[in-house]
């Protein structure tokens, strides 16, 4: 982790494939997710977008949990207050 963030501070443009798990790492680095299920892409879009994305719900947290997201901000599905 300590060579992304030296690359992180030091460059202004750099492109890194990152496979995570913890959406908190991948959130305080990127700019830009590409996410994958199954071997298929199902959301492409800034941190915000992604984790606020029905498919990206469903496919990691199941069915019940993307219909309980509906309509929530992901700052408020991650426990933040509303907008």
């Amino acid at each position: 982790m300590s060579l992304i963030w030296v690359l992180y501070t030091h460059v202004s443009y750099i492109t890194l494939e990152i496979i995570e798990q913890i959406m908190e790492v991948i959130m305080s680095l990127a700019t830009r997710v590409v996410v994958f299920h199954q071997g298929r892409e199902i959301a492409r879009g800034s941190p915000r977008e992604v984790t606020g994305n029905p498919a990206v719900i469903e496919a990691y947290l199941g069915k019940r949990a993307a219909k309980a997201a509906a309509g929530h901000t992901p700052i408020e599905l991650m426990g933040g207050p509303p907008p």
